[in-house]
């Protein structure tokens, strides 16, 4: 076990409630961290895997709803703000549909 700064004592104390929120946002990065604690023995192996597969679970279908339901309005806004015609978007999503794949790759590698 590992002597913990005493500053940092209310965090460990709530960490479970801390951390579960912030891997619903976040996500990976705060999973490490928590990767971190538990390797340090701060806190329960089990406990934070559940939490993170539950954290992880909520926010995929969190950010799926957001896409699926608030897409329209947003994308409008940042469309007309980044200069994006309606011809150009109607251009790119004809390409993704026939490439999706081509699409996905290239964008990641780039």
């Amino acid at each position: 076990m590992v002597t913990i700064d005493p500053t940092l004592q209310p965090f460990i104390a709530h960490s479970y409630f801390l951390l579960f929120p912030l891997m619903i946002v976040e996500g990976t990065g705060i999973t490490v961290i928590a990767g971190v604690l538990v390797s340090l023995g701060v806190i329960n192996f089990w406990l934070i895997l559940m939490a993170a597969a539950v954290a992880a679970l909520i926010g995929d279908v969190l950010h799926y709803a957001f896409g699926y339901w608030a897409h329209t309005k947003y994308l409008q806004k940042w469309m007309t703000r980044h200069g994006m015609t309606h011809k150009r978007f109607n251009r790119m999503e004809r390409a993704f549909e026939k490439n999706p794949g081509k699409i996905l790759v290239i964008s990641v590698t780039r």
